[in-house]
């Protein structure tokens, strides 16, 4: 029953510490309607309409990943890399081997740079194996 009592309050404590230490860095705000299950992370999607943000999390960048109905929402470490060209319009990159689609990189929530997120374990395993990749690129626009 300790035991119980203390994993309960262990997880209050945790998500009560990721969302006071989550804000938005940036109003820009980017929608897409995806058309395939796909993969962030670890974690599997159904295809769907999504709204993505830049958020902080413990002094690092995440994008928020949150369905428009509101039931599905993940957060993703990423990495900032600057664009050599100006790249206007929002989009999303997916990469895709055979049946499988993992999200990579995320244009348009901040000026001049791309979101890059890292590869799953999954996505190394089949970009191992896989004989052919090819990346998927998604249209988005700013809310």
């Amino acid at each position: 029953m300790k035991k119980q009592a203390y994993i309960v309050l262990m997880t209050a404590a945790l998500l009560a510490t990721i969302f006071t230490s989550t804000h938005a860095e940036t109003a820009t705000l980017i929608e897409a309607n995806i058309p395939f299950n796909f993969v962030i992370g670890e974690r599997a999607l159904p295809g769907g309409k999504y709204t993505f943000a830049l958020v902080q999390i413990g002094g690092s960048n995440a994008v928020k990943i949150q369905s428009v109905d509101g039931h599905i929402t993940a957060f993703i470490p990423t990495r900032a890399a600057r664009m050599k060209t100006s790249q206007s319009d929002p989009k999303l990159v997916f990469n895709h081997y055979i049946d499988h689609y993992f999200l990579s990189q995320i244009y348009g929530l901040e000026e001049s740079t791309t979101q890059q997120l890292a590869k799953s374990r999954a996505e190394e395993r089949l970009a191992k194996s896989a004989t052919d990749r090819n990346n998927v690129f998604i249209a988005a626009h700013k809310q």
